[in-house]
């Protein structure tokens, strides 16, 4: 029983390590004013708003630069966003809400 509950706990251990290793795969942005949406779907994310804050759980790997010019175009201007755990560069977000 002893070996037994120690093989569980390694190989929890890692378990823990491998999906440690792995990205992260959910998204945040913040805008400049209020959305009155509580949640939308963009290229198949579904954003939950509250505010100023929207987060997506798990979003597909896809154009970090594409999605936030979707997301200005529907929410407004975006003023910080990240996406699977990279946040996207002054520059970027500039060209983000450029159509915004």
């Amino acid at each position: 029983m002893r070996s037994f509950v120690l093989g569980l706990a390694g190989a929890m251990a890692l378990a823990g390590a491998v999906s440690a290793a792995q990205p992260p795969s959910a998204a945040w942005l913040t805008l400049k004013t209020k959305t009155s949406r509580d949640h939308l779907m963009q290229d198949g994310n579904l954003w939950q708003c509250k505010m100023t804050v929207c987060r997506a759980a798990k979003v597909k790997t896809t154009d970090a630069d594409a999605a936030c010019k979707t997301l200005s175009g529907q929410l407004g201007e975006v003023t910080a966003f990240s996406w699977q755990g990279t946040a996207l560069s002054a520059e970027a977000l500039a060209a983000c809400n450029a159509k915004s």
